[in-house]
């Protein structure tokens, strides 16, 4: 490479760096607006999260385009600060509608590819296991909700077809082995077992899934209150009511 190549090739760098960087202080700026904060009142929320960022330097930060990059850590406290996943800010949104992924890209990515690069969110990607665990741990939660507001239902009072499972306890049953079934194929891929910690209720079944078959439900401890109340909403809203007079909900 000769000094005159490697001289456009760092300006190309720096010239993709910093459209990426104004990308950010577009989605701060936006978010900002949208929640109401001032910059103090976001200066306050960056201290929190432990980047000791003073008024004049973040409103210089965000008043121009003074920043040509942005540190990982710097992405991180924005997205804890606003509350939003940094794959946001990333992705420039709400305004990108395509992004330049590579400062040799000939042409733009839509957002779309975009995402789904960034967030590993394509078939048979290394994430699958993380995803898959998560969605099998949201089920499980869920159910186990339910089960705290379904065990009175009379199943032959429901419409739903999906009522009769639901009660049994089949679904949170079957939901239980796949998160197991998730962890093992983790670990046999490589993975550590503590990546995907399993919540202190459903430690029983960790050395014998089978157990989960047989469990008292609900399994205590494994929903909260709140998810809980979710579910009793979700079923006062979605079920016959006769079947709710059945629990005494009224």
């Amino acid at each position: 490479m000769t000094n005159s190549s490697a001289g456009q090739s760092k300006e190309r760098w720096r010239g993709w760096e910093a459209a990426h960087a104004n990308l950010i202080v577009d989605s701060v700026n936006a978010l900002r607006d949208d929640q109401g904060l001032t910059i103090r009142d976001l200066v306050v929320r960056l201290d929190e999260f432990g980047w000791p960022v003073g008024v004049a330097t973040l409103n210089g930060i965000l008043s121009g385009r003074k920043r040509t990059s942005f540190s990982v850590g710097e992405v991180y406290a924005f997205a804890s600060a606003l509350q939003v996943p940094p794959a946001y800010l990333l992705l420039g949104m709400p305004y990108a509608s395509e992004l330049s992924m590579s400062p040799s890209a000939e042409l733009p990515m839509p957002l779309v590819d975009a995402y789904d690069w960034l967030t590993g969110n394509q078939s048979d990607g290394p994430f699958d296991s993380l995803r898959n665990y998560n969605r099998f741990l949201r089920t499980v939660v869920w159910q186990n909700a339910l089960q705290h507001v379904f065990p009175n239902f009379d199943a032959a009072k429901l419409d739903r077809e999906f009522a009769g499972p639901v009660i049994s306890g089949v679904l949170l049953r079957e939901a239980i082995w796949d998160l197991m079934e998730v962890r093992a194929e983790f670990v046999r891929s490589g993975g550590k077992l503590e990546s995907l910690p399993l919540p202190e209720a459903l430690l029983a079944f960790e050395k014998d899934w089978s157990k989960a078959q047989d469990a008292e439900l609900p399994i205590v401890g494994l929903s909260s209150d709140v998810e809980i109340q979710r579910a009793r909403s979700y079923v006062r809203e979605s079920l016959p009511r006769r079947a709710m007079e059945t629990d005494g909900e009224h």
